[in-house]
């Protein structure tokens, strides 16, 4: 037996030990989970952020919102990546609605 053969065993068992290779991130799953974080961190209501396709965050924050978490969020989408860009809707929404 040469010396190589353990050696390149040890290399076939270790390669197929790895499984299945890991499939390539998903970004935009990434960016949700990121918003989810600041909102559970923030103290925010659920749904207060939203993804619109994948570099877009809508922002819309209940009426009666709490100063400091809005503006956690805020600083938190901002933080996160330059690349995002964040819109808002206001509580002008709800009451149009409302008014239906």
């Amino acid at each position: 037996m040469s010396r190589r053969t353990p050696l390149t065993l040890a290399l076939v068992v270790a390669a197929c030990a790895r499984g299945e290779p890991a499939a390539p991130p998903d970004p935009r799953a990434e960016t949700l989970a990121r918003l989810d974080r600041m909102t559970t961190r923030c103290g925010a209501p659920a749904g207060t952020l939203r993804l619109i396709g994948t570099d877009h965050v809508r922002v819309q924050p209940a009426s009666n919102v709490d100063y400091e978490k809005f503006a956690c969020l805020l600083k938190a989408v901002e933080k996160a990546d330059p690349k995002l860009s964040f819109g808002f809707v206001g509580s002008e929404a709800e009451t149009t609605e409302a008014g239906k």
